[in-house]
């Protein structure tokens, strides 16, 4: 996916400037278009600004490293968005789980999940209060994550003995 980069709307609108003067049409031949150097600035009301402009430029937007407060700022202006957040808070979190084969939430797989509801339960409130019940959504549910790749859900809610609780990173195909 190209990448947009930028600290100010005005960087941002002249990155996406040149890359249509090179003729690449991020709007027209990308399904994900990306936007950088935001996950350390989340806080601030610039970045919203930044989401909100470059959407009404009709460009699907991905965002990189957005928290849950960021999901609630500007995750109607993504199609879609990645976080490291829930793994960081998992190692900082000592095991809740019950389990005895790990220290920490980092990789836990009922951690994970209870994120994702969180995540969610965001994306949900995002889209009632802007009236768009149909919107994209963020993170689908795990019933429509279903029909369009049933081998994902499977292996995000797998049935397994209780001591196999950590999230298999690298799970055989």
């Amino acid at each position: 996916m190209p990448v947009i980069q930028g600290w100010t709307v005005d960087d941002y609108l002249a990155c996406v400037a040149l890359y249509e003067e090179h003729g690449v049409r991020l709007a027209a031949d990308y399904e994900i278009v990306g936007v950088g150097s935001v996950c350390r600035r989340q806080a601030s009301t610039e970045i919203g600004d930044i989401f909100r402009t470059l959407a009404q430029l009709d460009l699907p937007l991905h965002g990189f490293g957005v928290n849950l407060a960021g999901l609630r700022r500007y995750g109607r202006y993504l199609v879609t968005a990645d976080s490291m957040a829930w793994s960081f808070a998992g190692r900082r979190t000592p095991t809740r789980c019950g389990s005895t084969r790990h220290k920490s939430e980092a990789n836990c797989l009922t951690f994970a999940l209870a994120w994702w509801d969180r995540v969610e339960a965001v994306a949900a409130d995002a889209k009632r209060e802007i009236g768009q019940p149909d919107q994209l959504d963020l993170f689908p549910t795990p019933a429509r994550a279903a029909q369009r790749a049933p081998k994902l859900v499977q292996q995000l809610r797998p049935t397994r003995a209780a001591e196999d609780d950590q999230l298999d990173l690298f799970a055989a195909a």
